[in-house]
């Protein structure tokens, strides 16, 4: 591996950051910064052209995307330090795949799941955003890996990254510089242990987070109302989703929180079962209270930052365990109750 750079004045104006999707899967400390210079690449021993090079990250999606189930991807972004073509833009294909937590880090280890091709345009420090062509679905139980691959053909392209930080490491393939499966860059050069390769996935939509537990009672509807979660484990993003389905019609009803879960059959008289123990808090504020029409569902955007308790609202904090359920009203042979869904717990990150 050899880097060799061309000068900044051979470009024309420096391109601002695109936008990131607020989900993605990163492992970058710094995802806006590019510095010159910092990557590096297989690169011809007689011009000055890059070779063939594949950039991949390999992502525990847990930790990595804030998802603890399934969830499907729609795009792919990365950093330009520096591309340049004789035509204005390169060939490249973006792709991802599925391997096994722990499998060793190999080609023949790994599942493809979409092969998309695109065009790397002429530019320096820059970020450009592949929008897929369909939705990648991932799967329960796997990690993702991200790959962009460049074939090289007389262009130059280095990679965006910086020496920020990396919750994982930066991996690079060629065939032309004798790498057939991915190395760790920190082990092919000494400049390649600053290189933290800006390379992520936007989260387009999941299959929900958290673990749902404590089974509940049937409700007048016939059915047992049920509880889930939307959005994203990493308390910072403070982007869930509380969603209640299999409600009674018309019924009215609001969530609740606490740090403890428990069990408690027929509180109050109630028909159902309160999962909850300890410090309850209820989301009763204004709009907080929701009628389940004529869906028998009801849905809530959290705000992390605000979340009730008896004594007042607290922060939800990375490493925290949180329950939630949702309270309604309820009948039984036109006589009013209430009752409860099941629970739900979020391990936030």
């Amino acid at each position: 591996m050899t880097y060799r750079p061309l000068l900044a004045a051979l470009f024309g104006a420096v391109l601002a950051p695109a936008s990131l999707a607020q989900t993605v899967c990163t492992q970058n400390a710094d995802s806006v910064t590019i510095t010159l210079f910092n990557s590096i690449a297989c690169v011809s021993q007689t011009s000055s052209a890059t070779l063939t090079n594949a950039y991949l990250r390999r992502f525990t999606p847990a930790t990595s995307c804030g998802q603890s189930g399934a969830f499907e991807v729609g795009s792919v972004t990365f950093g330009i330090e520096m591309a340049a073509s004789a035509s204005g833009s390169q060939a490249a294909n973006v792709r991802l795949y599925t391997i096994a937590p722990g499998a060793n880090f190999r080609y023949p280890n790994m599942t493809l799941l979409i092969d998309e091709p695109t065009s790397i345009l002429d530019s320096m420090f820059a970020f450009q955003t592949v929008q897929l062509s369909t939705a990648v679905a991932v799967p329960a139980g796997v990690d993702l890996v991200v790959e962009l691959f460049v074939p090289g053909s007389g262009d130059q392209f280095y990679i965006g990254s910086n020496a920020n930080g990396q919750s994982g490491p930066t991996f690079i393939a060629s065939q032309n510089c004798g790498f057939q499966n991915p190395q760790n860059a920190a082990n092919l050069t000494a400049n390649g242990a600053d290189m933290h390769m800006i390379l992520e996935v936007g989260v387009l939509s999941d299959g929900g987070i958290g673990t749902q537990y404590c089974a509940a009672n049937p409700n007048s509807s016939g059915a047992t109302g049920d509880i889930r979660a939307m959005g994203s484990v990493f308390a910072a993003n403070n982007d869930v989703t509380l969603s209640a389905s299999d409600l009674p019609f018309n019924s009215f009803g609001y969530f609740l929180a606490s740090r403890t879960q428990g069990f408690t059959a027929n509180p109050a008289g109630s028909q159902g079962n309160l999962c909850l123990s300890g410090n309850v808090g209820r989301y009763v504020g204004p709009g907080q209270i929701m009628s389940s029409g004529l869906s028998g569902e009801i849905s809530l955007d959290l705000n992390l930052s605000q979340t009730p308790q008896p004594t007042g609202f607290v922060a939800v904090m990375p490493q925290e365990t949180w329950y939630f359920q949702l309270w309604h009203r309820d009948s039984v042979g036109g006589t009013a109750t209430s009752n409860f869904t099941n629970g739900l717990s979020i391990d936030f990150q």
